[in-house]
């Protein structure tokens, strides 16, 4: 196997990619200065050298998860007819964090892989403060960047270049915090950047009002007191009580999520976490009836199994990636989710399963997927690049010579 130890070309432009996807100004300077001509140069230039460069069993790693995402995006083509070369750039954005995913567990050593892991820790805590103080001044920043249709008004663009994060930002804090308390559960990071990480993360979701983000941060915390060897029937077995629980106590789950509610600090989630508290009539009572939306989908997908909205006129609740697109595109779209989150999970999540711990790593994954259920998003730079870099470097095998990831641990 290939292991470098130097700073590449390739090695700059994954630290300015990561940048890129992580930090707003430092895409709204991209934006200033570059044309989306520019931009796709740029990407498949990265994407060509990387495929180059990279082992012979490159391709065959990356086929089973670019595939389902090709078909899964040339279904999205011909359903909403986008601009051809903003179809191909967003499509190559997903692909270029999966080449550039499996490249850095194959080729990086102990040393640039700790290098990459904290490069993401520090510009997301850099971006989260960032946005706390920008949130100050400019409350709905966040709400704002989360639903503007053309990222160039004016607003967006300040709010860019005072690198506030928005919806994406938030969840991929949230995204990343679990990864970041196995590692304190491997020896691997240290308690105290587990604690900064929390009280940012904390900060960050009672400043910009994401309750799921909320959830799953309360969530992931937990998981703090439970063993070091966590495995995936623990985790699943604590999932099921809770689930049962807050079904069978109901009152004294509602009442929990009430106290939770007048302590928060943010009207937003406060009012929703009372919504949630009021059971399936104060979901269906809520502003936005998140629930009706989930529903909608569902019931589309229900009744138009085989092809969804290809060919057929349905109605899309548009709040949930998976229930929509199986909504739009019916068991082809089914299909291809499936395909690309299994392949991811096989190729980046799996491979660690006989590692101490595996539980947190399967936690890891599985709230990207619930946030895919309940949120727009499929979290691929999270799930294919930034987790997996974070893994690596924790499960590192030490070695005298090289202190490399363990080969035949990636290419079972």
């Amino acid at each position: 196997m290939l292991k470098t130890n130097k700073i590449t070309t390739i090695t700059l432009l994954i630290f300015v990619i990561l940048a890129y996807s992580i930090m707003p100004i430092v895409s709204r300077l991209f934006s200033a200065y570059l044309t989306t001509y520019a931009y796709l140069a740029v990407v498949l230039v990265t994407v060509l050298a990387v495929l180059l460069i990279g082992k012979q069993d490159f391709l065959i790693n990356l086929f089973p998860i670019i595939i389902p995402l090709i078909i899964l995006n040339v279904l999205i083509y011909f359903s909403t007819n986008p601009s051809i070369i903003m179809w191909v750039y967003s499509l190559l954005l997903n692909i270029l964090a999966i080449v550039i995913g499996i490249y850095v567990i194959q080729s990086y050593d102990t040393k640039l892989l700790k290098i990459l892991t904290y490069f993401i820790l520090v510009i997301h805590g850099i971006t989260a403060l960032t946005t706390i103080i920008g949130l100050n001044n400019n409350p709905d920043a966040a709400r704002y960047l989360a639903t503007v249709a053309d990222s160039n008004e004016a607003d967006a663009v300040k709010y860019g270049f005072m690198n506030i994060g928005g919806f994406e930002f938030v969840y991929s804090v949230a995204l990343i915090y679990p990864a970041i308390i196995y590692g304190f559960k491997r020896k691997k990071i240290h308690v105290s950047i587990v604690i900064i990480y929390a009280v940012i993360d904390f900060i960050l979701v009672i400043n910009t009002g994401y309750t799921i983000a909320l959830l799953l941060f309360i969530a992931s915390t937990v998981f703090v007191f439970f063993r070091n060897n966590l495995t995936v029937k623990n985790v699943v077995i604590i999932f099921v009580i809770t689930l049962l629980v807050s079904l069978l106590v109901f009152p004294l789950f509602s009442y929990l999520l009430d106290a939770l509610a007048d302590v928060i600090g943010n009207e937003t989630i406060a009012e929703r976490l009372r919504d949630l508290a009021g059971g399936r009539e104060g979901l269906e009572a809520s502003e936005d009836n998140r629930l009706a939306l989930y529903m909608t989908s569902l019931t589309s997908f229900i009744t138009h199994p085989l092809f969804g909205g290809m060919f057929n006129s349905v109605s899309i609740g548009g709040h949930s990636e998976i229930l929509d697109k199986i909504a739009q595109y019916g068991i082809f779209g089914l299909i291809a989710i499936v395909l690309i989150y299994s392949a991811i999970y096989k190729k980046f999540f799996k491979v660690y399963k006989n590692e101490s711990g595996y539980g947190y790593v399967f936690w890891i994954f599985m709230q990207a997927v619930i946030l895919s259920v309940l949120n727009p998003g499929m979290w691929i730079y999270q799930l294919a690049l930034m987790i997996p870099v974070i893994l690596a470097y924790i499960n590192q095998k030490e070695n005298k010579n090289e202190g490399s990831l363990d080969s035949k641990l990636f290419n079972e």
